[in-house]
């Protein structure tokens, strides 16, 4: 069992007139189902498999031009995440537009400076996602992520993503090889029926990687197709047709919160996404709660959680003989759990943000704004995660141990 390390203490910006201030914590476990294949001669110290971030969060309305074109109204959350070893501001964007009695996301955009790297990425969406309404119930069900997600670093990694109606994408972009001096294309396909292909920078020495599909309860994935490819077998660990995305949201009226917030809650808006990625290998379900307090009429708690299942090791942490689990949906070999939780400052003024509910009454809908704003940031987290599965996916090259 990991041990977690105890959060720093976040700085905490005074805000201005226009400002709330949110704070709380950012947790990060994995939890390995599979033993250590290599014995060293002495005992080193074990990397952490769990780590809190203290997070203060600045919310105010943004002046910067919807990227999509539809005009919708910008809400920023600038945080500071500081962990053991560095304090990080990360800024997002989420822009928003009341369309009849619902809110619904238009795009957002991140830009994450760490020390002298920076990464700016934003996501546009085909048909905007409902994200809040004006009554209790459920909302959302025809939600769909398909649109385009670009990003850009200053350290060589570039990439778009293009997702379809369905949830399957193709993304093509560059990256480094080596040192850097060079850069090298990598292109992933993720099709509809669970098929796809990896190819990485061919100066690497990368072996690209086919993915059939799903086909009696088989994947069968090849490894530098040609006359020295290699074939592996892997048990299906998903259903089949793969439903790649999918959201059941709702709004119910509750009586408590979830500590660290302490107010006395009238309403929880709550979005829930289900995604697969039968290239990468994994599985995910992210819960995103916002909570709507009786007195001002306001949002003033945000309570996100994440799981992500993966089915593949790329690192190479296990024998080559079982880096695919055998054992179906049941028995990932690795689960990441993240959990945010974020409550409204003492002392920073009234509940600030209107109620998703409030929209019969002429509200803006800035309450499912907050919560999209907090989530584009909860979402660059786990996306960072995400990139490590690739990065370690892109590292298997040809004629390493007889591949796979």
């Amino acid at each position: 069992a990991a041990t977690c390390n105890t959060a720093p203490t976040a700085p905490v910006a005074t805000p201005n007139a226009n400002q709330f201030t949110f704070t709380g914590t950012l947790t990060q476990k994995v939890t390995y189902n599979y033993p250590a294949t290599v014995t060293p001669t002495t005992s080193p110290i074990e990397p952490p498999t769990c780590t809190v971030i203290s997070v203060t969060a600045l919310f105010s309305s943004g002046l910067a031009p919807d990227p999509s074109g539809n005009g919708g109204s910008d809400l920023n959350d600038n945080e500071l995440d500081a962990s053991a070893l560095q304090t990080v501001n990360i800024s997002s964007d989420a822009w928003s537009s009341v369309s009849g009695s619902n809110t619904v996301l238009d795009a957002t955009q991140v830009l994450s400076p760490v020390i002298a790297t920076t990464s700016t990425t934003i996501q546009k969406f085909t048909t905007p996602p409902v994200i809040g309404q004006a009554a209790t119930g459920t909302f959302g069900a025809t939600n769909s992520d398909a649109g385009t997600l670009t990003q850009n670093t200053n350290y060589g990694l570039a990439y778009t993503r293009t997702i379809g109606s369905a949830g399957a994408y193709s993304e093509s972009g560059t990256a480094q090889n080596g040192a850097g001096a060079t850069t090298g294309t990598i292109a992933i396909s993720e099709a509809t029926n669970g098929s796809g292909s990896i190819t990485g920078p061919n100066p690497s020495g990368f072996a690209p990687k086919t993915f059939s599909a799903p086909t009696g309860g088989i994947i069968t994935l090849t490894i530098n197709p040609g006359p020295t490819q290699s074939v592996k077998s892997i048990p299906v660990w998903f259903t089949t047709p793969p439903a790649f995305y999918a959201e059941n949201n709702s709004i119910t009226a509750v009586t408590a919160e979830p500590s660290p917030c302490t107010g006395v809650s009238s309403y929880k808006v709550e979005r829930v996404v289900t995604q697969l990625d039968a290239i990468m290998g994994y599985s995910e379900t992210t819960t995103y709660d916002t909570y709507d307090t009786v007195a001002g009429n306001g949002a003033d708690c945000v309570a996100f959680s994440d799981t992500l299942n993966s089915y593949y090791d790329w690192s190479g942490d296990i024998f080559l003989a079982n880096r695919f689990s055998t054992t179906g949906p049941n028995n990932p070999l690795a689960v990441t759990t993240t959990i945010e939780v974020l409550a409204l400052r003492a002392g920073t003024g009234k509940v600030p943000f209107a109620t998703h509910r409030a929209l019969t009454a002429g509200a803006s809908g800035l309450g499912s704004a907050l919560s999209a704003a907090a989530a584009a940031h909860f979402d660059a987290i786990l996306a960072q995660t995400r990139q490590r599965v690739l990065a370690h996916a892109l590292h298997i090259r040809t004629n390493t141990s007889g591949g796979l």
